[in-house]
């Protein structure tokens, strides 16, 4: 098929599906293995439980089975955008390759950045916000130098 009848035939898909409202992505409980759906009934039970004085301390107490499931969502959500975005690079192992590099170096990334952002002042926090908001997001784009900061390997060490 011509790159011309696909884009076509895509305009036309497009047309037809519905706009979905909704900022929300659901997993289908079904797809998640008999454990895992153990697990998520357990902690919704756990929150349903009304005789605790706040639904914080439901959390506290139960800690490691909230921790567990937004693990597993995690990796859920991580595997379909995975799965998704290999299949648009043409699915092969080099393409793995890759994309699994730049991910786990991206999660690194952010979790740098964010690491960081925790130790800004309030009034920083809010400069960076208002600035954002200003010129919609678009201020600043560029990739986190590899090697900045604290985790950088001196220059002769480590070759």
């Amino acid at each position: 098929m011509k790159s011309r009848a696909v884009d076509q035939m895509i305009r036309d898909l497009s047309k037809k599906l519905k706009e979905v409202d909704s900022d929300v992505v659901r997993l289908d409980f079904g797809s998640l293995s008999l454990p895992e759906r153990h697990l998520l009934a357990k902690v919704w039970e756990t929150l349903k439980q009304r005789n605790v004085p706040s639904p914080l301390d439901v959390v506290g107490k139960n800690n490691e089975y909230f921790v567990k499931v937004h693990e597993i969502i995690t990796w859920r959500v991580f595997d379909l955008f995975r799965s998704v975005m290999l299949e648009n690079f043409g699915r092969n192992e080099i393409a793995e390759y890759y994309f699994g590099l730049c991910f786990c170096n991206f999660l690194e990334d952010l979790k740098y950045c964010l690491r960081n952002v925790a130790e800004w002042s309030d009034e920083d926090k809010q400069w960076f916000l208002d600035d954002l908001k200003r010129h919609n997001g678009t201020s600043f784009v560029f990739m986190v130098p590899r090697g900045f900061g604290s985790c950088a390997v001196e220059k002769g060490k480590g070759d």
